[in-house]
Protein backbone atom coordinates (compact mmCIF):
# COMPACT_ATOMS: atom_id res chain seq x y z
CA UNK A 1 0.00 0.00 0.00
CA UNK A 2 1.34 3.77 -0.79
CA UNK A 3 1.48 5.64 2.37
CA UNK A 4 -1.95 7.59 1.25
CA UNK A 5 -3.28 4.66 1.05
CA UNK A 6 -2.07 3.57 4.60
CA UNK A 7 -3.18 6.51 6.08
CA UNK A 8 -6.53 6.15 4.70
CA UNK A 9 -6.86 2.78 6.95
CA UNK A 10 -5.63 4.56 9.85
CA UNK A 11 -8.90 7.00 9.30
CA UNK A 12 -10.57 4.14 9.06
CA UNK A 13 -9.69 2.18 12.31
CA UNK A 14 -9.95 5.95 14.15
CA UNK A 15 -7.21 6.32 14.88
CA UNK A 16 -6.11 10.40 14.13
CA UNK A 17 -3.44 10.67 11.45
CA UNK A 18 -0.86 13.62 11.74
CA UNK A 19 1.51 15.12 8.65
CA UNK A 20 5.30 14.85 10.02
CA UNK A 21 8.80 16.24 8.63
CA UNK A 22 11.02 13.55 6.69
CA UNK A 23 14.53 12.91 7.69
CA UNK A 24 17.00 14.33 4.31
CA UNK A 25 20.46 14.03 3.46
CA UNK A 26 20.11 17.43 4.97
CA UNK A 27 19.05 16.54 8.07
CA UNK A 28 15.45 17.12 8.33
CA UNK A 29 12.73 18.83 6.15
CA UNK A 30 12.00 21.06 8.44
CA UNK A 31 13.51 25.00 8.61
CA UNK A 32 16.27 23.53 11.16
CA UNK A 33 17.68 21.20 8.65
CA UNK A 34 20.97 19.73 9.73
CA UNK A 35 20.68 21.65 13.28
CA UNK A 36 16.98 20.22 13.81
CA UNK A 37 17.02 17.66 17.15
CA UNK A 38 14.62 15.21 15.63
CA UNK A 39 14.23 14.64 12.64
CA UNK A 40 11.53 13.13 10.75
CA UNK A 41 9.74 13.07 14.51
CA UNK A 42 7.62 16.07 14.63
CA UNK A 43 4.52 17.22 13.16
CA UNK A 44 4.54 19.73 10.35
CA UNK A 45 1.51 21.08 11.90
CA UNK A 46 2.58 23.76 14.69
CA UNK A 47 -1.61 23.29 15.92
CA UNK A 48 -1.52 19.58 15.33
CA UNK A 49 -3.32 18.19 18.16
CA UNK A 50 -6.37 19.91 16.62
CA UNK A 51 -5.65 19.94 13.54
CA UNK A 52 -5.23 15.48 13.57
CA UNK A 53 -7.71 14.53 11.17
CA UNK A 54 -9.76 10.64 9.92
CA UNK A 55 -11.26 13.34 6.89
CA UNK A 56 -10.32 11.81 3.85
CA UNK A 57 -10.30 14.91 1.75
CA UNK A 58 -7.87 16.54 4.08
CA UNK A 59 -5.49 13.43 4.02
CA UNK A 60 -5.46 13.71 0.09
CA UNK A 61 -4.76 16.95 0.30
CA UNK A 62 -2.04 16.53 3.14
CA UNK A 63 -0.43 14.22 0.56
CA UNK A 64 -0.73 16.38 -2.66
CA UNK A 65 0.98 19.12 -0.90
CA UNK A 66 3.99 16.90 1.03
CA UNK A 67 4.57 14.07 -0.92
CA UNK A 68 7.20 12.58 1.34
CA UNK A 69 5.49 13.16 4.13
CA UNK A 70 5.91 10.87 7.66
CA UNK A 71 2.57 9.89 8.89
CA UNK A 72 2.39 10.67 12.61
CA UNK A 73 -0.65 9.24 14.91
CA UNK A 74 -2.19 11.22 17.74
CA UNK A 75 -2.57 8.96 20.70
CA UNK A 76 -4.85 9.70 23.70
CA UNK A 77 -8.63 9.62 23.70
CA UNK A 78 -9.39 11.16 20.13
CA UNK A 79 -7.54 7.72 18.78
CA UNK A 80 -8.45 5.62 21.99
CA UNK A 81 -5.23 4.49 22.21
CA UNK A 82 -1.87 4.79 24.06
CA UNK A 83 0.62 3.50 23.08
CA UNK A 84 4.32 1.92 24.90
CA UNK A 85 7.94 2.73 22.94
CA UNK A 86 10.46 0.73 23.74
CA UNK A 87 13.55 2.14 22.78
CA UNK A 88 16.78 -0.80 22.62
CA UNK A 89 19.28 2.30 22.85
CA UNK A 90 18.65 3.02 26.39
CA UNK A 91 17.97 -0.38 27.56
CA UNK A 92 13.92 -1.05 26.80
CA UNK A 93 13.98 -4.38 25.59
CA UNK A 94 15.79 -5.39 29.22
CA UNK A 95 13.03 -3.39 31.00
CA UNK A 96 10.34 -4.79 29.22
CA UNK A 97 11.43 -8.05 29.81
CA UNK A 98 12.05 -7.63 33.67
CA UNK A 99 8.17 -5.98 33.87
CA UNK A 100 6.99 -9.11 31.98
CA UNK A 101 8.78 -11.71 33.78
CA UNK A 102 7.53 -10.20 37.08
CA UNK A 103 3.46 -9.49 35.96
CA UNK A 104 3.37 -11.66 32.47
CA UNK A 105 3.45 -10.64 28.85
CA UNK A 106 1.31 -8.07 27.19
CA UNK A 107 -1.53 -9.31 25.22
CA UNK A 108 -1.63 -9.38 21.32
CA UNK A 109 -2.13 -5.53 20.31
CA UNK A 110 -1.33 -3.90 16.97
CA UNK A 111 2.58 -3.47 17.33
CA UNK A 112 5.11 -1.34 15.21
CA UNK A 113 8.43 -2.11 14.53
CA UNK A 114 10.39 1.45 14.55
CA UNK A 115 13.21 1.92 12.42
CA UNK A 116 15.34 2.35 15.01
CA UNK A 117 15.10 -1.17 16.05
CA UNK A 118 12.46 -0.45 18.41
CA UNK A 119 8.65 -1.31 19.17
CA UNK A 120 5.59 0.66 19.85
CA UNK A 121 2.61 -1.67 20.99
CA UNK A 122 -0.59 -0.02 21.40
CA UNK A 123 -3.12 -0.27 24.04
CA UNK A 124 -7.04 0.50 24.27
CA UNK A 125 -7.09 3.49 25.97
CA UNK A 126 -8.47 3.11 29.69
CA UNK A 127 -10.76 5.97 29.23
CA UNK A 128 -9.53 8.00 32.20
CA UNK A 129 -6.29 10.68 31.58
CA UNK A 130 -2.96 9.57 30.30
CA UNK A 131 -0.01 11.64 30.55
CA UNK A 132 2.77 11.25 28.36
CA UNK A 133 5.77 9.68 30.15
CA UNK A 134 9.18 9.50 28.76
CA UNK A 135 11.51 7.35 31.16
CA UNK A 136 9.07 5.05 32.69
CA UNK A 137 11.70 2.93 33.21
CA UNK A 138 15.18 2.93 31.20
CA UNK A 139 14.28 2.89 27.47
CA UNK A 140 10.32 2.91 27.76
CA UNK A 141 8.16 5.84 27.19
CA UNK A 142 4.00 6.33 27.15
CA UNK A 143 2.53 8.46 24.41
CA UNK A 144 -0.89 8.72 25.64
CA UNK A 145 -3.09 12.25 25.70
CA UNK A 146 -1.84 15.01 23.57
CA UNK A 147 0.61 12.90 22.33
CA UNK A 148 1.66 11.01 19.32
CA UNK A 149 3.97 8.09 17.59
CA UNK A 150 5.57 8.17 13.65
CA UNK A 151 3.85 5.45 12.08
CA UNK A 152 4.67 3.12 9.38
CA UNK A 153 5.61 3.39 6.14
CA UNK A 154 7.46 6.35 7.61
CA UNK A 155 11.40 6.73 7.29
CA UNK A 156 13.53 6.71 10.10
CA UNK A 157 17.07 8.50 10.30
CA UNK A 158 18.71 5.51 9.97
CA UNK A 159 17.28 5.40 6.58
CA UNK A 160 15.03 2.23 8.02
CA UNK A 161 11.46 2.13 7.68
CA UNK A 162 8.75 1.91 10.58
CA UNK A 163 6.76 -1.11 9.71
CA UNK A 164 4.12 -3.05 11.27
CA UNK A 165 4.81 -6.44 13.21
CA UNK A 166 3.27 -9.56 11.15
CA UNK A 167 -0.44 -10.02 11.78
CA UNK A 168 -0.19 -6.96 13.89
CA UNK A 169 -1.41 -4.28 11.90
CA UNK A 170 -4.63 -1.99 13.53
CA UNK A 171 -6.88 -3.66 11.17
CA UNK A 172 -6.05 -7.29 11.91
CA UNK A 173 -6.10 -6.87 15.66
CA UNK A 174 -7.92 -4.53 17.74
CA UNK A 175 -5.62 -2.50 20.58
CA UNK A 176 -5.40 -5.04 23.87
CA UNK A 177 -6.77 -3.35 27.07
CA UNK A 178 -3.60 -1.94 28.96
CA UNK A 179 -2.21 -4.54 31.87
CA UNK A 180 -3.01 -3.73 35.17
CA UNK A 181 0.42 -3.99 36.20
CA UNK A 182 1.50 -1.40 33.22
CA UNK A 183 -1.62 0.97 34.21
CA UNK A 184 -0.07 0.49 38.23
CA UNK A 185 3.45 1.25 37.38
CA UNK A 186 2.37 4.05 34.79
CA UNK A 187 0.17 6.47 37.50
CA UNK A 188 2.91 5.48 40.55
CA UNK A 189 6.50 6.65 38.39
CA UNK A 190 3.77 10.08 36.73
CA UNK A 191 2.72 10.67 40.31
CA UNK A 192 6.79 10.22 41.31
CA UNK A 193 7.61 13.00 38.77
CA UNK A 194 4.95 15.40 38.17
CA UNK A 195 6.61 17.85 40.46
CA UNK A 196 9.56 18.56 38.92
CA UNK A 197 8.17 17.82 35.71
CA UNK A 198 5.78 20.75 35.89
CA UNK A 199 8.44 22.97 37.33
CA UNK A 200 10.55 22.51 33.82
CA UNK A 201 7.00 23.28 32.14
CA UNK A 202 6.97 26.07 33.88
CA UNK A 203 9.69 27.99 31.86
CA UNK A 204 9.22 27.10 28.32
CA UNK A 205 6.41 26.40 25.87
CA UNK A 206 4.31 22.84 25.27
CA UNK A 207 6.62 22.41 22.31
CA UNK A 208 9.67 23.21 24.03
CA UNK A 209 9.08 20.33 26.79
CA UNK A 210 8.53 17.96 24.43
CA UNK A 211 11.64 19.25 23.13
CA UNK A 212 13.58 18.97 26.40
CA UNK A 213 12.57 15.58 27.05
CA UNK A 214 13.77 14.53 23.73
CA UNK A 215 17.21 15.97 24.58
CA UNK A 216 17.56 14.39 28.08
CA UNK A 217 16.62 10.64 26.76
CA UNK A 218 19.00 11.44 23.56
CA UNK A 219 21.97 12.27 25.85
CA UNK A 220 21.83 10.12 28.95
CA UNK A 221 25.05 7.96 29.03
CA UNK A 222 24.60 4.09 28.35
CA UNK A 223 27.13 3.14 30.65
CA UNK A 224 29.63 4.24 33.25
CA UNK A 225 32.37 7.09 32.64
CA UNK A 226 30.20 8.95 30.08
CA UNK A 227 27.94 11.41 32.84
CA UNK A 228 30.81 14.45 31.63
CA UNK A 229 29.85 13.63 28.28
CA UNK A 230 26.31 13.48 28.87
CA UNK A 231 25.98 16.40 30.72
CA UNK A 232 27.84 18.81 27.98
CA UNK A 233 25.65 17.05 25.53
CA UNK A 234 22.93 18.15 27.17
CA UNK A 235 23.76 21.65 27.83
CA UNK A 236 24.18 21.61 23.69
CA UNK A 237 20.69 20.56 23.03
CA UNK A 238 19.14 23.14 25.77
CA UNK A 239 21.08 25.61 24.39
CA UNK A 240 19.61 25.59 20.64
CA UNK A 241 16.18 25.93 22.36
CA UNK A 242 14.99 29.09 21.88
CA UNK A 243 13.39 30.32 24.81
CA UNK A 244 16.21 28.56 27.24
CA UNK A 245 19.49 29.87 25.49
CA UNK A 246 19.30 33.63 26.77
CA UNK A 247 18.29 32.40 30.47
CA UNK A 248 20.62 32.87 33.86
CA UNK A 249 21.87 29.49 34.39
CA UNK A 250 20.17 29.09 37.68
CA UNK A 251 16.63 28.96 35.64
CA UNK A 252 17.30 25.34 34.56
CA UNK A 253 18.17 23.75 37.56
CA UNK A 254 14.87 21.26 37.09
CA UNK A 255 15.54 20.16 34.07
CA UNK A 256 19.32 19.07 35.06
CA UNK A 257 17.95 17.41 38.04
CA UNK A 258 15.26 15.49 35.62
CA UNK A 259 18.23 14.59 33.62
CA UNK A 260 20.58 13.57 36.78
CA UNK A 261 17.33 11.53 37.92
CA UNK A 262 17.28 9.37 34.91
CA UNK A 263 21.09 8.64 34.24
CA UNK A 264 21.24 7.44 37.79
CA UNK A 265 21.36 4.43 36.82
CA UNK A 266 24.41 4.46 35.05
CA UNK A 267 26.07 6.90 37.02
CA UNK A 268 26.24 5.12 40.05
CA UNK A 269 25.50 7.00 42.94
CA UNK A 270 27.08 10.57 41.61
CA UNK A 271 25.86 13.59 43.73
CA UNK A 272 23.43 15.97 41.78
CA UNK A 273 26.16 18.80 42.80
CA UNK A 274 28.83 17.39 40.62
CA UNK A 275 26.18 17.37 37.38
CA UNK A 276 24.92 20.88 38.26
CA UNK A 277 28.92 21.97 38.66
CA UNK A 278 29.71 20.34 35.18
CA UNK A 279 26.23 21.78 33.26
CA UNK A 280 27.45 25.09 34.80
CA UNK A 281 31.01 25.21 33.78
CA UNK A 282 29.82 24.07 30.36
CA UNK A 283 26.54 26.45 29.53
CA UNK A 284 28.38 29.43 28.93
CA UNK A 285 31.45 27.71 27.08
CA UNK A 286 28.83 26.23 24.50
CA UNK A 287 30.20 26.77 20.82
CA UNK A 288 27.34 25.24 18.99
CA UNK A 289 23.72 25.26 19.90
CA UNK A 290 22.02 22.22 19.22
CA UNK A 291 24.37 19.87 18.95
CA UNK A 292 25.41 21.38 15.46
CA UNK A 293 27.16 18.71 13.44
CA UNK A 294 29.73 21.10 11.50
CA UNK A 295 31.40 18.14 9.24
CA UNK A 296 27.79 17.01 8.34
CA UNK A 297 27.40 20.43 7.38
CA UNK A 298 30.28 21.00 5.18
CA UNK A 299 29.55 18.06 3.60
CA UNK A 300 26.05 18.62 2.44
CA UNK A 301 27.27 22.60 0.94
CA UNK A 302 29.95 20.95 -0.81
CA UNK A 303 27.38 18.43 -2.19
CA UNK A 304 24.86 21.37 -3.27
CA UNK A 305 25.29 24.24 -5.97
CA UNK A 306 27.28 27.19 -4.06
CA UNK A 307 25.90 28.80 -1.59
CA UNK A 308 24.27 31.93 -2.35
CA UNK A 309 26.33 33.88 0.38
CA UNK A 310 29.60 32.20 -1.36
CA UNK A 311 28.77 33.22 -4.88
CA UNK A 312 27.59 36.77 -4.46
CA UNK A 313 30.83 37.19 -2.11
CA UNK A 314 32.85 36.77 -5.08
CA UNK A 315 35.94 34.71 -3.99
CA UNK A 316 37.33 32.50 -6.39
CA UNK A 317 39.13 29.86 -4.04
CA UNK A 318 37.83 27.00 -2.67
CA UNK A 319 38.39 27.24 1.29
CA UNK A 320 37.10 31.18 1.16
CA UNK A 321 33.83 29.99 -0.45
CA UNK A 322 33.47 27.13 1.59
CA UNK A 323 34.27 29.09 4.68
CA UNK A 324 31.64 32.20 3.46
CA UNK A 325 28.93 29.58 3.21
CA UNK A 326 29.69 27.74 6.21
CA UNK A 327 29.49 31.46 8.29
CA UNK A 328 26.42 31.87 7.15
CA UNK A 329 24.67 29.00 8.16
CA UNK A 330 26.20 28.89 11.59
CA UNK A 331 24.90 32.12 12.01
CA UNK A 332 21.31 31.17 10.80
CA UNK A 333 21.64 28.27 13.34
CA UNK A 334 22.28 30.85 15.91
CA UNK A 335 19.61 33.39 14.83
CA UNK A 336 20.38 36.41 16.25
CA UNK A 337 22.88 35.30 18.75
CA UNK A 338 26.78 35.39 17.39
CA UNK A 339 28.66 31.82 16.97
CA UNK A 340 31.55 30.10 17.55
CA UNK A 341 34.46 29.46 14.98
CA UNK A 342 38.25 28.24 16.08
CA UNK A 343 40.51 28.84 12.95
CA UNK A 344 41.66 24.48 14.23
CA UNK A 345 38.31 23.59 13.38
CA UNK A 346 38.15 25.46 10.02
CA UNK A 347 41.27 24.15 8.90
CA UNK A 348 40.41 20.05 9.45
CA UNK A 349 36.71 21.17 7.92
CA UNK A 350 37.35 22.90 4.54
CA UNK A 351 40.85 21.04 4.67
CA UNK A 352 43.86 23.84 4.71
CA UNK A 353 46.57 24.85 7.45
CA UNK A 354 45.13 26.28 11.04
CA UNK A 355 47.18 29.25 10.38
CA UNK A 356 45.82 30.16 6.73
CA UNK A 357 42.28 29.79 8.23
CA UNK A 358 43.10 32.02 10.99
CA UNK A 359 44.33 34.80 7.78
CA UNK A 360 40.87 33.81 6.20
CA UNK A 361 38.47 34.51 9.09
CA UNK A 362 40.38 36.92 11.46
CA UNK A 363 42.29 39.02 8.13
CA UNK A 364 39.94 38.57 4.64
CA UNK A 365 36.54 38.16 6.19
CA UNK A 366 36.59 40.95 8.86
CA UNK A 367 38.58 43.09 6.57
CA UNK A 368 35.67 42.78 3.55
CA UNK A 369 32.96 43.00 6.58
CA UNK A 370 32.11 39.11 6.09
CA UNK A 371 32.31 38.94 9.51
CA UNK A 372 32.63 41.20 12.92
CA UNK A 373 35.04 39.39 15.54
CA UNK A 374 33.07 39.72 19.05
CA UNK A 375 35.49 37.77 20.78
CA UNK A 376 39.07 36.66 19.83
CA UNK A 377 39.48 32.84 21.23
CA UNK A 378 43.32 31.82 22.63
CA UNK A 379 46.11 31.95 20.50
CA UNK A 380 46.79 29.43 18.13
CA UNK A 381 43.21 28.90 17.43
CA UNK A 382 42.19 26.11 19.20
CA UNK A 383 40.02 27.90 21.28
CA UNK A 384 36.80 29.37 19.57
CA UNK A 385 37.00 33.07 18.21
CA UNK A 386 32.88 34.80 18.37
CA UNK A 387 31.28 35.78 15.29
CA UNK A 388 28.80 37.50 14.15
CA UNK A 389 28.10 37.35 10.43
CA UNK A 390 27.28 40.59 8.95
CA UNK A 391 28.18 40.50 5.14
CA UNK A 392 24.92 41.62 2.97
CA UNK A 393 24.87 41.06 -0.92
CA UNK A 394 24.55 44.71 -2.46
CA UNK A 395 21.47 45.78 -3.33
Amino acid sequence: MTPLELALKYAQCGLRVVPCHTPTSAGCSCAKGPACQSPGKHPRLSAWQKESSVDTRVLSEWFRRWPETNIGIATGTVSEIMVLDVDPRHGGLDSLKRLEKQNGGLPPTPTVSTGGRGFHHYLKHPGRAVKNKIGLLSGLDIRGDAGFVVAPPSLHVSGALYAWRPGRAPWEVQPAPCPEWLTCRIEAETSKTSETSETSKAICSCEDYATVEAAIRETLPECEGQRNRGIFRFAQRIRGIAEFADLPVNKLKPVVQQWHKRALPFIDTKAFDETWSDFRYAWPRIQHPGGFDLAKLVHRLEAEPVHPAAAAAGYETRERRLLVALCAELQKNSGDRTFYLSSHAAAKLVGTSPRQAYRILHGDFIEDSILELVEKGIAGGRIASRFRFTWRAPE
